[in-house]
């Protein structure tokens, strides 16, 4: 499994020195990118699935080095994918998460969607007052432009039909 944290949450989990990006994961469900946001004075994080946008809000306060972050994405990866029908868990992020690289993310093409995605989280967290995960699961149904504007849900759902090559 790969986590591609941006500069600012790599600060906060004392990783300021990443190692270069890795090419993509093998799995796309197992690459994923995460920032750190603030929204209503508190401290929020996003991890987005860098292939199918799929996006879990967590808060962020409390996260104080790699293993705190570590366990508090994959519980919300949980929790998010089980409110939203995805019952893939245990059976393909479970098995992985014992072997997590952090990494430098990508580019600016994944770094826009995430961008793109904070936006709409505090939007949700701040003037619709929705929980962390209420918010996850509204931008889990937001069409996106890279995505060919389908839904990261939908383009999860599709995504996980195709064998891992």
């Amino acid at each position: 499994m790969i986590i591609r944290p941006t500069l600012k949450l790599a600060k906060k989990l004392h990783e300021p020195e990443l190692p270069s990006a890795l090419g993509p994961a093998r799995d796309p469900l197992l690459d994923w990118h995460a920032a750190l946001f603030v929204a209503n004075r508190h401290q929020y994080m996003l991890a987005m699935n860098t292939f199918s946008l799929f996006s879990v809000v967590l808060p962020g306060s409390g996260i104080v080095d790699l293993g705190s972050f570590l366990d508090e994405v994959l519980a919300g990866m949980r929790a998010t994918m089980a409110h939203s029908g995805l019952f893939l868990y245990s059976s393909r992020i479970a098995p992985n998460a014992g072997r997590v690289s952090i990494c430098k993310t990508l580019g600016p093409s994944p770094l826009g969607s995430l961008n793109d995605m904070v936006w709409h989280a505090k939007g949700h967290l701040t003037y619709n007052t929705l929980s962390p995960i209420d918010a996850g699961l509204r931008l889990n149904n937001l069409p996106c432009g890279p995505l060919h504007y389908r839904t990261p849900l939908e383009f999860i759902r599709e995504m996980v039909q195709l064998p891992i090559p």
